[in-house]
C-alpha cells in the first residue's frame, strides 16, 4: 500500500510493478481473509502463482521444464476445449495463420503483399497446405467474387466509363 487516491488506495503490482487502485472495502475483507491484494490483474496472479510455487518446490531449471510440459500437454486434440475438424471458419482460418508463414508477395500475381488467407480446395480442411497468402484483388478474383461485383455495377448502377475502367483496373 502506498497512498491513498479519493476514496480508493494505489497499490502496486508485485510481477508488473503496474500501480493500480482498489477499494478500501476490497483491503478490509482480503485482510479480514488474512490476504493480500498483490496483483493488477489475473494473468499477474497466474504468472506469479505458476512460477513460484513451482520454483519453491523444485528449484528454478526443473520448475521452467515443468511449465513448459504442462504447456505442450494441452496443445490441440490434447486440449479438452479442441474441436477438431468442427472449429468455425474464423477460428480455422486463424489456426492456418498461426502455422502458415506469410510471405512477402502475394502467391498467386506476386505484385502486392498479402492480406487473405485463401482456401483453395474450398473443403476448409485442418490442412496447411489447402491455403494460400493472396492479396485482396487475387482472392476476389479467384472466389469469382470481383466478376460479381462488375457484373452487379453494369446492371444495377448506372457507372460512368471513366468508373467501369478504374473498377476493372482493380
Amino acid at each position: 500500500m502506498r497512498t491513498k487516491q479519493g476514496s480508493r488506495i494505489l497499490m502496486e503490482c508485485e510481477v508488473c510493478g503496474t500501480e493500480f487502485l482498489v477499494w478500501p472495502s476490497d483491503k478490509v475483507k482480503a485482510d479480514k481473509r488474512g490476504h493480500k491484494i498483490r496483483y493488477c490483474s489475473n494473468k499477474c496472479k497466474g504468472i506469479d502463482y505458476t512460477n513460484k510455487s513451482f520454483i519453491k518446490r523444485m528449484g528454478k531449471e526443473k520448475a521452467t521444464e515443468a511449465i513448459k510440459l504442462i504447456k505442450e500437454s494441452k496443445i490441440e486434440a490434447r486440449n479438452p476445449q479442441w474441436k477438431g475438424d468442427k472449429v468455425g471458419l474464423n477460428s480455422l482460418h486463424q489456426w492456418i495463420g498461426n502455422r502458415k508463414p506469410k510471405p512477402e508477395l502475394c502467391e498467386m500475381c506476386g505484385i502486392k503483399p498479402p492480406i487473405d488467407l485463401a482456401n483453395i480446395s474450398q473443403e476448409y480442411k485442418r490442412d496447411v497446405n489447402d491455403y494460400e497468402w493472396l492479396c485482396r484483388k487475387c482472392h476476389m478474383t479467384k472466389d469469382g467474387r470481383l466478376k460479381r461485383l462488375l457484373e452487379f455495377f453494369e446492371q444495377e448502377v448506372n457507372v460512368n466509363d471513366k468508373d467501369q475502367k478504374r473498377l476493372r483496373d482493380f
